[in-house]
């Protein structure tokens, strides 16, 4: 069975380097796409052992559907392993509440006077992502990829908007970083949200939240956010906010020696 570098096609899996992570990881990562029908658990198996015999301590990734089941026992065949069931929640425009601000917060743009404040909840907040729940990944590794996921928003290199929720003193206590997609029916994404431990269940989520609605209503065409079906309390916040599960899937990883 050959493996491609383009769009997967028949009994072809697709592996695609991903330079960022492997840039903040040190090490290379791949991302595995299974093609549906997926190939034979033998096929696939020797496929990507052949890959990770040319590349000795990379990490591979695959994000499959659920119901996707021969894909994850191909996967699972290759050494693959779930880490994550990721869910999709969404929102109509026409459904989007106004959010009242919590008392003392305010929502704004980030300012590069709120650079640090925000680098360092991203690098500290995180709990469920899927790799602070791969035992494979050392929690200061995972934190610093939140860092510079939301680094990336602060020098323009992603997303359309990072907003910053202020206490009374301008101190940032959360952050939500947000996608548009292109063209009219485009949907606004709450790519990563996170607040200060300390402020967390204090309303500034739900006030960051509110002001993502109020900015892109009557720019898009809905609203989507995913989290991992272990982050409850996160799926417990969006679907009180309206939000309801539209899709879900598995996220699996595989660790090659060095």
């Amino acid at each position: 069975m050959a493996l491609t570098g383009g769009p997967a096609v028949g009994s072809e899996l697709r592996v695609v380097a991903d330079a960022w992570l492997g840039t903040h990881l040190g090490r290379e990562a791949f991302r595995v796409d299974v093609p549906d029908p997926p190939p034979s658990l033998d096929a696939c198996a020797a496929a990507l052992d052949d890959h990770a015999r040319r590349h000795p301590g990379a990490m591979y990734y695959a994000k499959v559907t659920t119901t996707a089941i021969d894909a994850v026992r191909a996967l699972g065949a290759a050494g693959f392993y779930v880490v994550d069931v990721n869910v999709t929640l969404s929102r109509s425009v026409d459904a989007a509440p106004r959010v009242a601000a919590a008392g003392g917060v305010v929502v704004r743009p980030a300012q590069p006077a709120d650079t640090d404040g925000v680098l360092a909840i991203a690098g500290s907040a995180f709990r469920y992502s899927r790799f602070h729940l791969d035992p494979m990944i050392p929690v200061a590794t995972a934190h610093a990829l939140k860092r510079a996921w939301i680094e990336s928003y602060v020098n323009g290199a992603r997303g359309d908007c990072l907003f910053v929720a202020l206490d009374r003193d301008e101190r940032p206590v959360g952050f939500l970083a947000a996608l548009l997609g292109a063209g009219e029916e485009s949907a606004a994404v709450i790519d990563l949200i996170a607040t200060r431990s300390d402020r967390q269940r204090t309303g500034a989520g739900t006030a960051l939240v509110g002001a993502f609605f109020a900015h892109y209503a009557g720019r898009c065409s809905g609203y989507m956010v995913g989290t991992q079906a272990a982050n409850v309390p996160s799926l417990t916040f969006y679907q009180r906010l309206g939000f309801a599960v539209a899709r879900t899937a598995y996220v699996l990883h595989k660790h090659v020696p060095a």
